[in-house]
């Protein structure tokens, strides 16, 4: 290939990522951001290896990268003017800062990426590559992996259950990341909340010494309700001696009567069968560590947030980004618990040298940070700026 060739080749592939990425950043930003990724990794050569399961030319790797370059940019600056913005893409330290987040994403890639959905379905913005929901969804990959090798040497069946209710905590989070690839934030609210429930249980069963059997026993007693639309027989007979000294509504006893084998649960005041009554007793369960103060009121109001997005808000509906902070705060509590928890147990291995669950909180903190300081005024000039983004020529 001679010169004017790859000169040629080169103008292509620019006036590509100007017609593809034009609406997302600045392109000359980005294309200074490619070239130094460029040319610390021997024109992508060094990195090829990450993309094996791709099997991508050049090129897309090239335009993978771009991806990722938005990604980390666009979180770093979420909230920033214009000129704190300008400052940043002028600034040489912030610009190596950030193509080594995006060799580091790059490195544990092959876990996420890969499946996500080109081209977006109906919005515009990739938010999977905003680093802490890049890092959730990886995280959320390999503590599976984890979980499956270490389930084989496990013969406590009480550990083996938690650790199944892991997986189905693991694998609600994969639907939330799908409807965030396809653009329709407003579903994942709903699977959230099935998350919290099992979470909720896992939690009150881990710190306790109650069978889960009777947990399993009142879900399949659910499975038969919602599926023949009447309660079985084995459950009325449950519910009618349980009520005959209680007056309790037999929907909530179908949803937590298993509750009533957990000792401890008998010594909260002004019990029933809710799951506020759940959320208590995690609350007592946890509360000799400060970390965990208050920690089932916390889920408790991610639950409820869940019930108010589903059922309509305007904030949410019409930005986005609102949705995207909640869904990081809320799954990211669950998994990075749930990942230092099986950390302290089994010690998950490193990738590719890289620690995911302190990688992953770090990006978590810097998100509960924007969420903390959030406004809706801030989220307008957000979208403000995406409207105004300029076509570099």
């Amino acid at each position: 290939m001679n010169i004017r060739q790859k000169i040629n080749i080169e103008e292509e592939l620019r006036k590509n990522i100007k017609v593809t990425f034009q609406d997302k950043i600045k392109i000359n930003f980005l294309l200074e951001c490619r070239d130094l990724i460029k040319k610390k990794t021997f024109n992508f050569t060094s990195i090829a290896n990450y993309y094996r399961n791709d099997y991508l030319t050049t090129d897309l790797i090239e335009l993978d990268v771009c991806n990722h370059i938005i990604g980390i940019h666009n979180f770093n600056t979420m909230f920033d003017d214009e000129y704190q913005k300008s400052l940043k893409q002028k600034d040489r330290q912030y610009k190596e800062n950030l193509v080594n987040d995006v060799l580091t994403q790059i490195q544990i890639r092959y876990l996420n990426t890969f499946v996500f959905n080109r081209p977006k379905t109906f919005g515009k913005e990739n938010y999977l590559y905003y680093p802490p929901l890049f890092d959730l969804f990886v995280l959320n990959i390999y503590l599976d992996i984890q979980r499956t090798e270490k389930i084989k040497t496990i013969n406590d069946t009480k550990e083996r259950y938690l650790l199944g209710l892991i997986h189905g905590i693991l694998r609600k989070v994969v639907s939330v990341m799908a409807v965030i690839d396809y653009d329709v934030l407003d579903s994942a609210f709903p699977i959230i909340r099935s998350i919290l429930e099992i979470y909720i249980a896992y939690l009150i069963l881990k710190n306790t010494k109650t069978d889960p059997e009777e947990y399993e026993t009142f879900n399949d007693y659910k499975v038969y309700y919602e599926s023949k639309r009447k309660f079985p027989e084995d459950f009325i007979k449950k519910y009618e001696k349980f009520n005959n000294k209680n007056n309790v509504n037999i929907k909530d006893f179908l949803n937590y009567g298993w509750v009533n084998e957990v000792v401890e649960y008998h010594y909260l005041e002004n019990k029933n069968f809710k799951l506020k009554s759940l959320i208590k007793l995690v609350n007592k369960l946890m509360y000799k560590s400060k970390e965990y103060d208050n920690f089932g009121y916390k889920l408790y109001g991610y639950y409820n947030s869940c019930h108010i997005y589903t059922h309509g808000n305007i904030l949410v509906s019409k930005y986005p980004i609102f949705n995207i902070l909640f869904i990081v705060e809320t799954i990211g509590t669950i998994l990075l618990d749930i990942a230092e928890d099986m950390d302290q147990k089994y010690k998950i291995e490193k990738l590719n040298g890289i620690d995911l669950i302190e990688h992953t909180m770090r990006h978590y903190l810097e998100t509960l940070d924007k969420f903390e300081n959030i406004n809706d005024e801030m989220i307008k000039e957000y979208y403000k700026s995406k409207r105004n983004l300029k076509i570099e020529r």
